[in-house]
């Protein structure tokens, strides 16, 4: 899955998660070739409805998430990668999934790759 041209592992944490900067398990970081867009992006900050689909796109688009290819969403605990799935269904994209054990799961875990660019 790391690396693989035709999947796209999308973290929809925090920048500061996603960086290292914030600790929320044994280590910090992503997943080796994870790109990163926070999930509340893709809401209007005054009241929390959607941004207009073009405007979600774009976003999608310069994180590197396109329909083409495979997405594997994850955060925390998978809650805010639920929230992602949803938005991405919505948004017309079909092959999906959620990783479940998130980065719970992989940043506790001492025998997974992590990035941690801090």
């Amino acid at each position: 899955m790391i690396g693989e041209k035709d999947i796209v592992i999308f973290d929809v944490r925090s920048p500061e998660e996603y960086k290292g900067e914030k600790i929320l398990a044994k280590r910090g970081g992503h997943i080796p070739s994870a790109v990163n867009l926070e999930w509340n992006r893709v809401l209007e900050k005054e009241i929390p409805i959607y941004k207009p689909a073009e405007e979600i796109d774009l976003l999608l688009k310069k994180a590197g998430v396109t329909r083409d290819k495979r997405v594997v969403v994850y955060c925390h605990k998978a809650m805010r990668a639920s929230h992602m799935y949803v938005t991405l269904r919505l948004m017309g994209f079909e092959n999906l999934t959620v990783y479940e054990g998130s980065w719970i799961e992989w940043g506790n875990d001492p025998h997974t790759p992590v990035t941690n660019p801090s």
